[in-house]
């Protein structure tokens, strides 16, 4: 089944209604964001890419952070919601490279980013080991790379995430957060 293809479709479809709906922007929501963002180590002048940025509704968290001097990057495989991203950050002031894309191919060069990013949408990708493999690939060494997705707890869908992840994977935890729906985070750097 191509689930990159099925996701595109519905991500279009939801992305006008996307943070009412699915409350990327409610209190909690944002709680569990800035946690989520913390985790990257961020600072001035950081190159970052998000991957699978949807709405951005990560994105001031880690604007807050890198600073007008750094720089922000968003791919994702929906048109509408990038649409709705450069929408949400035109309104904030912000600026994002926006970029389609699938994460099993992402389009940027070798150790080009400080940090990466990918919430939300793991579990749906056609090939994770593949996508890992990318988000490593365009890290730079040191770089923090931050890889989470919803769950429920008798259901472990970061197993086979934890098992994709290169050997270049190094000091690596996994944590679990959230009030009203669970979500598992993997946090790990790569070899510097």
């Amino acid at each position: 089944m191509d689930t990159n293809r099925m996701m595109r479709l519905f991500y279009n479809i939801v992305a006008p209604v996307y943070d009412l709906v699915f409350g990327a922007r409610t209190s909690w929501s944002k709680a569990f964001r800035k946690n989520l963002v913390e985790k990257l180590n961020l600072k001035k002048g950081y190159s970052v890419l998000e991957v699978g940025i949807g709405t951005g509704a990560n994105v001031p968290n880690m604007f807050d952070r890198v600073g007008r001097e750094g720089r922000m990057f968003g791919m994702d495989i929906s048109e509408s919601m990038l649409k709705k991203c450069k929408m949400n950050m035109e309104k904030e002031g912000m600026r994002v490279e926006l970029k389609i894309g699938r994460a099993e191919d992402l389009p940027y060069e070798n150790s080009s980013f400080d940090a990466v990013l990918q919430f939300g949408g793991i579990n749906f990708f056609n090939d994770r080991k593949k996508a890992i493999k990318e988000m490593f690939r365009v890290a730079k060494p040191g770089a923090k790379i931050v890889i989470g997705d919803e769950t429920i707890p008798f259901v472990k869908t970061y197993e086979p995430v934890i098992d994709a992840l290169p050997k270049t994977a190094v000091g690596t935890k996994l944590s679990f957060d959230g009030r009203v729906i669970k979500f598992w985070v993997l946090d790990t750097s790569k070899k510097g």
